[in-house]
C-alpha cells in the first residue's frame, strides 16, 4: 500500500511540473542560468533576475541587482525534395540569431519589489539559398519580437509572495518568395501590443517552493 501511495505522488509530481510551450516560436533564451539547468525551478528558484519574465512574485528571493546577458543561436541545415514533379537545388538554410535580455530590480521594502526587464520570448529566422528548389514558398521568414515589461511583487508573509508585470511588446515580420514571373514578393508587417502576467509562489518549508504563473496572451 505505501509503494502504491509513493508511485501516485512521484506520477502526480510528474504531471505538474511539466510546462506548456509554443514549439516553433517561443525563445526561452534569457536566461543564462536557467538554460543550464532546462529551466527546472524557473523564476522560483531565486538565483538570478529573469523571475521578472518568468513568475514576477519570485522577485522577492532576491535584493537590488542587474542581469544582463545575450545567446547566440546558430542553425545550419539542408532541404531535399521536388516540387511539381521537378527536383531542384537543395535547400541551405543557414541562421544566426542574437537574443538580449536584460533584467533590474529595486527592493522597496522587506516585502515589496519593482523591476524591470527587457527580452525576446517568440521569435524565428529561416533564411535559404536563392535557387533552393521550394524558393516560390519561401525564401527568408523572419519573425521576431521584444518586450518591455515593468513588474512587482510582494511577499504576504514568510510562505506566500505574489506578483505582476505589464508587458509592451513589439512584433515585426518578414516573408519573401520567388513569384512565377522570377521576381522576389516581400511582405512586412509590425505591430504592438499590450498585456500582462501574474504568479505566486508557495514555500511550505525552508529548502521547499512552489509556483504558478501565467501570461496573457
Amino acid at each position: 500500500m505505501n509503494k502504491i501511495k509513493t508511485s501516485v505522488l512521484v506520477l502526480s509530481g510528474a504531471l505538474f511540473s511539466s510546462n506548456a510551450m509554443a514549439g516553433g516560436f517561443q525563445l526561452s533564451e534569457y536566461s543564462t542560468t536557467n538554460l543550464s539547468r532546462a529551466f527546472a525551478g524557473a523564476g522560483i528558484v531565486g538565483d538570478d533576475y529573469s523571475a521578472i519574465a518568468f513568475n514576477p512574485a519570485g522577485m522577492v528571493f532576491k535584493g537590488d541587482g542587474l542581469q544582463i546577458g545575450a545567446n547566440v543561436m546558430r542553425m545550419s541545415a539542408t532541404a531535399e525534395g521536388n516540387l511539381n514533379n521537378l527536383t531542384r537545388e537543395k535547400g541551405k538554410l543557414e541562421t544566426i540569431a542574437l537574443v538580449p535580455h536584460f533584467f533590474g530590480q529595486k527592493k522597496i521594502s522587506d516585502n515589496f519589489r519593482v523591476g524591470v526587464g527587457f527580452f525576446a520570448p517568440y521569435g524565428f529566422k529561416l533564411k535559404y539559398n536563392d535557387d533552393w528548389y521550394a524558393k516560390s514558398h519561401a525564401l527568408l521568414s523572419d519573425v521576431s519580437t521584444l518586450n518591455l515589461v515593468l513588474a512587482g511583487a510582494y511577499k504576504v508573509n514568510d510562505k506566500v509572495s505574489i506578483g505582476g508585470s505589464v508587458i509592451f511588446e513589439r512584433l515585426e515580420a518578414q516573408l519573401t518568395n520567388t513569384t512565377a514571373f522570377g521576381m522576389v514578393s516581400s511582405v512586412e508587417g509590425n505591430s504592438y501590443a499590450v498585456g500582462f502576467s501574474a504568479g505566486v509562489t508557495y514555500r511550505p518549508f525552508e529548502n521547499t517552493r512552489f509556483g504558478i504563473s501565467y501570461r496573457s496572451r
